[in-house]
């Protein structure tokens, strides 16, 4: 289990099928949740939303925004709202702005400088 998380840790760039997958199952979630309604029997929802949690977290890594997805998601009422889908969309979103921000924000070397190592701008 380690291994899951020091892999979203040192990994900063998200794979598109892994993206793909953790929002699909996101809305499966979603759906599922909303079929079952409001009165749906409410130990198969908080199994649901134990279960989505930890894929998510395996597919996208830990990220804050799962934290208070999983709160609403176990608060009755709001299971029919899609947490879930809106939180992977948002986490998706930030870890590829993180990466362009990153790439953008790091000086490249020359061809002629490239032997010496990395910039280190001060």
């Amino acid at each position: 289990m380690r291994s899951l998380w020091l892999r979203s840790q040192t990994s900063s760039v998200l794979p598109w099928w892994r993206a793909g997958l953790a929002l699909g199952v996101a809305l499966v979630a979603d759906l599922v949740q909303l079929g079952l309604g409001p009165l749906g029997v409410l130990w198969v929802d908080d199994l649901l939303d134990l279960m989505v949690a930890l894929i998510e977290i395996s597919l996208l890594g830990f990220h804050p925004f799962l934290l208070p997805s999983f709160v609403l998601e176990v608060l009755p009422g709001l299971e029919l709202m899609p947490t879930w889908t809106a939180c992977v969309l948002a986490v998706i979103v930030r870890r590829r702005h993180a990466v362009r921000r990153c790439d953008s924000s790091h000086p490249t070397l020359s061809e002629t400088d490239s032997r010496r190592g990395p910039v280190i701008d001060i």
